[in-house]
């Protein structure tokens, strides 16, 4: 399914923010230090890659549309068939005339 770059990204922020409360609280505080900074690094890759497959979508949608406009504007750019020649009008007749 699709995902929603801001939502995901509220909860990362979120994650990250609990890690480092409990990296200042805690009295091995460089070994959280180190887990908390080594997540966060995981979780900014995992979200540019995510930003990328997202950014991605969009550009193959406007690479297929623009083969379609390119498909069209060539069909719409050959001249008119030219349409078959005339026979010219029977001659009308006068309507009687009442007596």
């Amino acid at each position: 399914g699709v995902i929603d770059p801001m939502q995901w990204w509220g909860a990362l922020t979120q994650q990250f923010t609990q890690l480092a409360a409990s990296a200042m609280n805690d009295s091995t505080g460089d070994a959280a230090r180190t887990m908390a900074g080594n997540m966060v690094k995981q979780g900014l890759d995992a979200a540019g890659n995510t930003f990328r497959q997202a950014a991605a979508m969009p550009a193959a949608a406007v690479a297929a549309a623009g083969a379609a406009a390119s498909k069209t504007t060539r069909a719409a750019a050959r001249p008119p068939a030219q349409p078959a020649a005339k026979k010219p009008a029977a001659p009308r007749r006068a309507a009687p005339r009442p007596r």
